[in-house]
């Protein structure tokens, strides 16, 4: 539990303010002065700094007299104070008790001990407590709001999924390609039953915290956990061409844990793993606790691919060989009957091939084998970053962000670019327009990161691409091809004959006026005068050389 967390130092600070505004609202009452003169061991009346005595005359009570008063003490007596018409006196601080004396202009004269004044006693705060109170009361006041917005925030959320679940159809999604995993723990319902159960979610869950590692190293969906059985997706959410085979390697992965902890002597189990490859339905469902599920025969297929296989190995069936056969060795097992469906091909995979497989380790891929599913997953780029960006743009932004990566993409197969760099280009494209073009990179890191990843790229990649992005949003002079490139796309408008149109457009967007404005002409003979291409497809591409750009742009200055 966190005790520095900020709902719990807003209430710790709240109640501190509380309790000064009530200290300083009871010290100036006339009881709390009196408490705090008795405590301090005084036995006559509390001697506050200003207290106002009421006197009331014995003949009329509400007459006004003009009176004098003095203290008569054992030593000592104070002259007379100055004659006042009033019925109420101020009496200022005492040191020591005395005998309070008062006198009007009849002659009539009062005698008692201070301690029997009747009075109105006042306390005077200094400048730091007045200080320390509206600090107090202000800070109470923003805690009250802060908390009173917070629980504003809340009802509307939950009425919001109230009226989503109640009056909303559950939404569902359909794909005509994903790959179904299930891994199945062999013998587990007689294991349990010898087991301490302590020790038997332990291992399950170390088990199944492996397998999540796996999974998401691989771009595959973590569907659910039903007992010990273990059920995941490739190609879903997100569009994945390569998913049979991530989904392959994944289960290549788990069934090598499992084999390793078994050789060490830390695991005793032992799993059988089920794949199909096939259109699935997802949606979400549930009232209190929503949850991800996916729907269709590929699912029961994927089942009954797991229920026919044996203990420590990949059974797959022949929709999923045919999408995985020339990245991994195969096992024909013949057509064997599954339950509902008739008669289905079945493959064991035995392993990758060898001009994939990396040397240190057989069941992981090696680079060539990345590359080669960078280069499948290239066809879902668009896609991706379609849902995950370009839908959170307006309009004129999503427009301006697709033209500039199909710049950056021609730009790169134009000048010779194939493959992986073409890739790579065009990632150092998307984070320099999230962070130069609309300065919103930190809303969208989760989305780049996990783009990075969902393409394969290793650490030194990554870091080479932020590198150069790096670069291109200081200005920096291109120091490589891809930050010519970005360079070239990105001042694509030097070189188009309606360069006017493009200015009137962003100055509207800007300005939301409709005549070119001369400092926005200005500034674009400045941008034209001091851009170069650095490319030779940008300079083939250009419709208009610079001369006869900036005479245009000078003519249109002068007519303005």
């Amino acid at each position: 539990m966190n005790i520095f967390s900020k709902k719990r130092l807003l209430i710790i600070f709240g109640l501190i303010s509380l309790a000064i505004i009530a200290f300083y609202l009871v010290r100036m009452t006339p009881w709390g002065v009196r408490a705090e003169y008795m405590i301090a061991g005084k036995n006559t009346m509390p001697v506050a700094d200003v207290y106002t005595a009421k006197i009331a005359w014995s003949d009329d009570a509400s007459g006004q007299y003009e009176c004098r008063y003095r203290f008569v003490g054992k030593a000592d007596t104070t002259a007379w104070s100055q004659w006042a018409d009033t019925t109420q006196i101020t009496i200022t601080r005492l040191d020591t008790p005395m005998v309070f004396e008062l006198e009007n202009n009849k002659g009539e004269t009062i005698s008692m001990p201070i301690d029997s004044v009747p009075c109105v006693m006042m306390y005077e705060l200094s400048a730091l407590e007045i200080t320390v109170l509206a600090a107090a009361s202000a800070y109470l006041l923003f805690a009250i709001v802060v908390f009173a917005l917070r629980k504003r925030r809340k009802y509307k959320e939950l009425q919001t999924t109230e009226q989503s679940v109640e009056r909303k159809p559950n939404r569902s999604q359909k794909f005509d390609r994903a790959t179904v995993l299930f891994a199945d723990i062999q013998g587990f319902t007689k294991i349990a039953e010898h087991m301490n159960q302590d020790q038997l979610i332990d291992e399950l869950d170390r088990y199944f915290i492996n397998f999540d590692e796996i999974v998401e190293k691989y771009n595959i969906e973590k569907i659910k956990t039903i007992g010990d059985a273990y059920m995941c997706a490739g190609g879903i959410p997100d569009s994945n061409s390569a998913n049979p085979i991530e989904v392959i390697l994944a289960a290549m992965e788990m069934m090598d844990y499992v084999k390793k902890r078994k050789q060490q002597g830390n695991g005793f189990w032992n799993i059988r793993i089920g794949v199909h490859t096939g259109p699935v339905i997802s949606g979400m469902l549930g009232f209190k606790k929503r949850t991800f599920d996916i729907w269709g025969d590929s699912v029961n297929i994927a089942s009954r691919m797991e229920s026919s296989g044996e203990a420590g190995e990949i059974n797959i069936s022949g929709e999923t060989y045919n999408c995985v056969k020339d990245i991994f060795e195969c096992k024909y097992r013949g057509r064997m009957p599954v339950k509902y469906k008739g008669e289905i091909d079945m493959y064991f995979v035995t392993g990758l091939k060898p001009e994939f497989a990396d040397p240190t380790d057989p069941v992981k891929p090696n680079a060539a084998l990345l590359r080669r599913l960078q280069l499948l997953k290239f066809s879902d780029l668009e896609i991706y970053m379609q849902q995950n960006v370009v839908d959170k743009f307006d309009e004129n932004t999503s427009k301006d962000f697709r033209r500039f990566l199909t710049r950056v993409e021609l730009l790169s197969r134009s000048e010779g670019e194939k493959g992986i760099s073409v890739i790579k280009n065009i990632s150092v494209g998307i984070i320099y327009y999230l962070t130069s073009k609309t300065r919103q990179y930190n809303n969208y890191i989760g989305t780049v990161n996990g783009y990075l990843k969902h393409m394969h790229f290793e650490p030194d990649e990554i870091d080479e691409i932020r590198r150069m992005a790096g670069n291109c949003v200081l200005h920096k002079r291109p120091s490589n091809k891809c930050e010519e490139i970005i360079h070239d796309a990105e001042y694509e408008c030097v070189g188009r004959k309606d360069i006017v149109t493009f200015m009137l457009q962003e100055q509207s967007e800007v300005l939301g006026r409709k005549k070119l404005r001369k400092e926005c002409i200005k500034k674009y003979i400045k941008l034209v005068s001091e851009t170069q291409f650095y490319t030779a497809s940008a300079q083939q591409l250009a419709e208009v050389g610079k001369e006869d750009q900036l005479k245009m742009l000078h003519r249109i200055l002068h007519t303005n």
